[in-house]
Order: C-alpha cells, then sequence, then structure tokens
C-alpha cells in the first residue's frame, strides 16, 4: 500500500491525521485494522500498536485539527476532538 493510501485508511478509520516521513508514493504494510483505536489511548500507544509494525522504519507523527504535533501522552479522544469534521 502507497504511503499516502496508508495515511488515508488510518484517517478514515480511526480519525487521527498522521504524516509518515516517506515519499507519498513509497510502499509500507497494509492497514488491515476493522475497528478504529480506543479513545482512551495514548497517541504514544496508537502509534506504537497500531501503525509502527506496518511502516517499519518510517519516521510517522500524528497532526492534531491546528496542525500542531501533539504530545505523545495526549489521548485520542483529545486529538479527535480537535478536527473540524462537519
Amino acid at each position: 500500500m502507497k504511503v499516502s493510501e496508508f495515511e488515508q485508511k488510518v484517517w478514515e478509520l480511526d480519525g487521527i491525521r498522521i504524516i509518515l516521513r516517506a515519499d507519498s508514493n513509497d510502499e509500507v504494510g497494509e492497514y488491515e485494522r476493522v475497528r478504529a483505536v480506543a479513545q482512551s489511548s495514548s497517541i504514544a500507544e496508537f502509534i506504537e500498536n497500531r501503525v509502527k509494525k506496518h511502516i517499519g522504519d518510517v519516521d510517522v507523527v500524528v497532526v492534531d485539527g491546528r496542525g500542531t504535533i501533539p504530545r505523545r501522552n495526549s489521548l485520542v479522544s483529545t486529538i479527535r476532538e480537535t478536527y473540524n469534521r462537519e
């Protein structure tokens, strides 16, 4: 799966915007999740438990609705609240 497709799939399923530090056409593993990450998970847990195993050494950051990179101990629920999803 291309990096750009992976980022979009995470956004659609988990409601979290991520940016992989790689070319948008580079290949990474498939994101085969079927349920969204729990609201009570931290960003660090989300990255380590759900994302990293599919992307290998590629650096990843989460971006909130203000365009900033939140602290890794921020909760998923807090980050989701920053996006304007009308």
